[in-house]
């Protein structure tokens, strides 16, 4: 008959592989329309899809327990190094990874366990491990 479809209509979308590189940690997180940051040991790596390219950002302390980015103020990243002793906290530009701050008294006795910019960068959210599991706000 005419209009009647014989059966349920599939609708199909190729998805093209651009890249693939070993991570250390599940987290993956856009900067940019086209870098990637990613935790690669005691470092992040700031992959930019379209030059093929990569940049580095070696981690204070004896490793990275998070990251998150922030594309206000040009672009920021920060990051939380793990022990010994308690963590800190540090704040990098985007553009060419100077630093732009640290946090080394952040209320937390253990470890943090995530980083989180506001929308307008001006704050930045840490949660804390055990035995604190504080949500910390700083400027």
């Amino acid at each position: 008959g005419r209009g009647v479809s014989e059966g349920p209509t599939t609708m199909t979308t190729s998805l093209e592989v651009q890249n693939i590189f070993g991570v250390a940690s599940g987290c993956a997180e856009y900067c940019d329309a086209h870098t990637v940051v990613t935790q690669v040991g005691n470092a992040l790596r700031l992959y930019d899809a379209n030059a093929r390219t990569a940049r580095f950002l070696a981690g204070a302390g004896t490793g990275i327990s998070c990251f998150a980015t922030s594309p206000a103020n040009g672009g920021m990243l920060a990051y939380a190094t793990k022990g010994p002793g308690a963590p800190a906290v540090h704040v990098h530009a985007l553009a060419d990874l100077t630093a732009l701050g640290s946090l080394e008294e952040c209320g937390a006795s253990v470890g943090i366990s995530a980083l989180a910019f506001s929308r307008d960068g001006k704050l930045l959210a840490l949660a804390s491990t055990a035995p604190e599991r504080r949500l910390l706000v700083v400027r």
